[in-house]
């Protein structure tokens, strides 16, 4: 039987940035020709209730810049337009290297959330 903190270390070894647990979803929610979605529950979020959060990669930079710029841009005059939380350019964080490859989604450098 593994102690609280050894239960903690192997759930996050799990998650995907040792954070969002896309928990028994093997495939994404939505695919198109240059992206696909997760849907994830936050594990960090502050609230009690876990937040769920759809996490979009990209393959395309191209594609990620214009999701990037119209998203931002859009999310203030729309309430229809999800905001983005952050984001991630895997080719300037490497350390994002090992996440992407152990999913194998290293098609998708690009992602957002």
């Amino acid at each position: 039987i593994a102690s609280p903190l050894c239960r903690q270390a192997i759930k996050e070894s799990l998650y995907f940035l040792r954070r969002y647990d896309f928990g028994n979803s093997t495939y994404p929610t939505h695919v198109s020709e240059t992206s696909i979605i997760y849907i994830a529950i936050d594990t960090q979020s502050s609230d009690d209730n876990k937040k769920r959060v759809a996490i979009k990669f990209i393959s395309n930079k191209d594609c990620y810049i214009n999701e990037m710029r119209s998203r931002t841009e859009l999310s203030t005059e729309s309430d229809c337009i999800t905001p983005i939380l952050d984001s991630f350019d895997a080719s300037k964080h490497s350390h994002y290297d090992f996440e992407i490859r152990r999913r194998k989604l290293d098609k998708y450098l690009y992602w957002s959330y």
